[in-house]
């Protein structure tokens, strides 16, 4: 069993309304050896949709942050997300 390294980096993915491109993103994330500290998504969608990703992603990495944010814009949403990093 390969094991795998946790680095000191915070991904934050920015998300509206695309559901299966955001699990494909972190599938690939949580596949690679070289994990991140921490996943942080801001969403600006449907946040049922993403809840439902993320909650089954949970038992295998607990260190995923779903922030939402009513707003609109990738500049918004990505300050969201390095302020909570």
């Amino acid at each position: 069993m390969k094991e795998n390294r946790i680095v000191d980096v915070s991904v934050i993915i920015c998300t509206a309304n695309r559901p299966a491109l955001l699990l494909k993103q972190l599938e690939s994330i949580l596949s690679s050896a070289v994990q991140p500290r921490e996943i942080i998504i801001v969403d600006q969608g449907n946040a049922a949709l993403t809840a439902e990703i993320l909650d089954g992603l949970k038992e295998s990495y607990a260190a995923i942050q779903h922030l939402l944010d009513h707003g609109r814009g990738a500049s918004r949403a990505r300050n969201i997300g390095w302020r909570a990093a």
